[in-house]
Parts: C-alpha cells; structure tokens; sequence
C-alpha cells in the first residue's frame, strides 16, 4: 500500500467516526507523518515541510475538530525546521573552520537528536535493525542523552 492510500483510508476512517480519542487520532497522525518522511525522497527540508503540510492539511480537513491531529503535524514541522536550523549551523561552522578543538564541530548544543537518531540509523542497518525509538533507546549512549535531557527538564 503506498503512501496517498495510507493517508485517504486514515482520512475515511476519521470522516467516518472509526477512530476514537485523541491518542489515537496523535498516534495514527504520527505514524502517517513517519512515513511521509522515510518512505518519500526529499532533496531538502523545504520539500519535506511542503509534503507535511499538504499531508496535515488533509489530514485536518477530514476531521476538523480533532486538535491532536494538527498539534502533531505542528510539533513535527517544528523538529524539521530545528534540524534544518541545526545542519545549517554546522555546515558554517565547517566551512569557516570556527569549531573549537574540544567541540568536535557540533556546535554549542551538538547535533540534533534526529541528526545523531538518522546517523545511527545509517550503522545500525548493518545489524538489519530499523530505525525506530525503541531501536534507538538500546543504545546506551542515544537512551543517556535523552534521559539527561528530560531529567533537566522535570526539575
């Protein structure tokens, strides 16, 4: 089943009153929004956000009054254009040779966590093993980082 079939069923389901709650509506919109952006090519970010918004906006239109699903199609506008910010930052600092030593030429917050999640991604498919959170979290090193960065917000 390719991609427009997945988002015109998922759009039937809801005009249809099939799917119930706004977990479920989140859940089923990131899923669709996951595939959007692994399975389509997309020379930059500016084709991918395009590609989300013409997704999200179907997406909303079928069940206008279910919030979840454009808070979604938002937070994962907003981490494309973070890692578009973020690449952007460090092909500067690359190109101007201004990193210092010490930083490894991240930056002053390194590299996103959906930059370091895709270049892990890229050595774990010699393991046959998908990218996903749960792949991604056994990592000891990937699941260190995310738990430091949630602590320091809890606190």
């Amino acid at each position: 089943m390719n991609l427009s079939n997945l988002v015109e069923e998922y759009c039937t389901q809801l005009r249809r009153r099939q799917i119930h709650g706004s977990f479920a509506c989140a859940k089923k919109t990131a899923e669709v929004m996951r595939l959007l952006i692994t399975t389509q090519r997309h020379p930059d970010a500016a084709s991918i956000i395009e590609d989300v918004r013409t997704v999200g906006t179907k997406l909303q239109a079928a069940k206008p009054v279910e919030l979840a699903i454009g808070n979604i199609v938002r937070r994962v506008l907003h981490m494309i254009r973070e890692e578009q910010q973020q690449e952007q930052i460090d092909q500067l600092e690359q190109s101007e040779g201004s990193s210092t030593p010490g930083d490894g030429g991240t930056g002053p917050q390194g590299p996103g966590l959906l930059s370091q999640a895709l270049r892990q991604g890229m050595s774990l498919r010699g393991f046959n093993r998908a990218v996903s959170l749960s792949n991604l979290l056994d990592t000891p090193a990937m699941a260190d980082t995310l738990t430091g960065s949630f602590s320091g917000m809890l606190s």
